[in-house]
């Protein structure tokens, strides 16, 4: 792949992270709405190519669906602390394991040193 397709490619898959994620965070109260974003995040992250793209992917929800973590200046929370929300927490860590596992090492020299 090119580095112009690659960078598309990369940051398309931002984006869907962070649609997936803002999704699971608005749906999760509802028990479907949990099961659901949780499925579409997975079946996303699965189906992102392993490397620098799913790394996008994951970027992308994990700080979109963080940024609900946070107090709203009303004094309220999005992501409450209640098995639901704990559950996107969860859901949150899973993506970022699965990431971080699939993020190539450094390419080690041919030839001697």
């Amino acid at each position: 792949m090119t580095g112009a397709r690659a960078a598309a490619a990369g940051a398309g898959l931002l984006v869907l992270g962070a649609a997936v994620g803002t999704a699971t965070v608005w749906v999760h109260p509802v028990g479907w709405g949990l099961a659901l974003g949780a499925a579409a995040t997975l079946a996303a992250l699965v189906a992102a190519p392993a490397g620098w793209r799913r790394l996008a992917y994951g970027v992308g929800w994990v700080v979109a669906a963080g940024w609900f973590v946070f107090a709203r200046p009303e004094g309220d929370f999005v992501i409450s602390s209640d098995p639901a929300g704990y559950a996107v927490l969860g859901l949150g860590l899973v993506v970022v394991v699965l990431v971080v596992a699939t993020v190539p090492g450094p390419r080690r020299r041919s030839g001697p040193s």
